[in-house]
């Protein structure tokens, strides 16, 4: 499958599909060696594809449970991946997409869990700089590059805009009634 994959879209894109199940099998497989077996033929076919940047965001399977419980979760499945991405002088770049309402659940969108996340997990993790993110969390993007700006490995660029009206009308909260434009909420 590592293959077919790689074959039909590319290492990059490859590697960000495969990362995506890549913690649920770290989670499953930690005490069988089966997850170290897959990592290494993975790397073997990415690297030979010429990959060194494996693109994800670390979304909770579970998006109702407590931010800590699913933290402590992502830290213990990334690890043992961002160490073997390490090893291949590659790197993970998380990035910041903090999620659909209700529960905003994916995690290393905020200063607090970018720090904690890149220090539990070590080398082998870098990130994706996307300031519309943080504009929407309302986080301050030029202060978050200064602090992280040895981390970022990788930069998505695109507008953003903060419809003051809509900010009024529906605070952070999706509409009620209105339908939001085509490429996000209303705010």
């Amino acid at each position: 499958m590592r293959q077919r994959i790689l074959g039909v879209f590319g290492a990059a894109v490859a590697a960000s599909i495969m990362l995506t199940g890549a913690a649920e099998a770290a989670a499953r497989c930690r005490n069988t060696g089966s997850f170290e077996r897959w990592m290494e033929g993975f790397k073997k076919d990415a690297a030979a594809q010429g990959a060194k940047a494996f693109f994800t965001v670390v979304i909770p399977g579970d998006a109702a449970a407590k931010r800590a419980e699913n933290y402590k979760l992502a830290v213990e499945c990334y690890a043992p991946i961002a160490d073997a991405c390490a090893k291949a002088g590659a790197f993970i770049a998380v990035e910041g997409w903090p999620g659909g309402f209700p529960y905003f659940a994916s995690l290393m969108c905020s200063p607090e869990t970018v720090r904690s996340f890149l220090k539990d997990v070590g080398r082998g993790v870098a990130l994706n700089y996307d300031p519309s993110h943080l504009i929407r969390l309302r986080v301050d993007h030029i202060r978050f590059l200064k602090e992280f700006a040895e981390h970022v490995k990788h930069v998505h660029a695109k507008d953003t805009d903060v419809d003051a009206e809509a900010l009024y009308e529906f605070g952070t909260q999706p509409g009620t009634f209105a339908t939001p434009h085509r490429w996000g909420d209303w705010t």
